[in-house]
């Protein structure tokens, strides 16, 4: 079920013409995998137009920085989780990004959602110029390639991605399809 322009997917247990459903979403042999033990025991049942997965792990509602592999908290019931993110629907979905992508665009296909193309955390935005479409499975699996590296670097520090990595991520998303 999509809700505020395509912002906001909430997946359907099973699979359907609109959107992968939960079990095929946290199956561990697809994006999971990347990410590995941080996010492993967590049930992903949205995301935002740009990636970042709304999930529940032992009772408590976050969000997932996919760009970043770290969460946030956002409740301890699906009614605190829907309570915050209908205060601020433009912080937790980028509303604005997929009204305004969709208005110059048109709308997205099913399981595409926006990418940056510069990360946010390495000083990227959200204009419609460092965006991009990309099936979300290989979305996700960039995103914990990137993830994976930046764990642990200190917030401001210089950052080099090597061919082998680049390679190494082309490798990984060639596999997904």
């Amino acid at each position: 079920m999509f809700a505020l322009e395509s912002a906001l997917l909430i997946r359907p247990y099973g699979s359907n013409s609109s959107a992968r459903g939960l079990e095929q979403w946290n199956a561990m042999d697809s994006w999971k995998n990347v990410y590995g033990a941080p996010i492993s025991e967590t049930c992903f049942f949205g995301e935002d137009i740009i990636g970042g997965q709304f999930g529940v792990c032992d009772g408590v509602f976050l969000r997932l920085d996919p760009e970043i592999g770290e969460h946030e908290q956002m409740g301890s019931s699906i009614e605190e989780w829907a309570r915050a993110v209908l205060d601020d629907f433009c912080y937790w979905t980028s509303y604005p990004t997929a009204r305004d992508w969709q208005q110059a665009f048109g709308p997205l296909q099913r399981g595409v959602r926006l990418v940056p193309k510069q990360l946010l955390c390495l000083g990227g935005n959200l204009e419609l110029d460092n965006l991009q479409e990309m099936d979300e499975r290989r979305m996700m699996a960039r995103y914990g390639f990137y993830a994976a590296r930046l764990r642990g670097t200190a917030e401001g520090a210089e950052v080099y991605f090597s061919d082998e990595d680049i390679e190494a991520l082309q490798r990984q998303l060639d596999q997904l399809g």
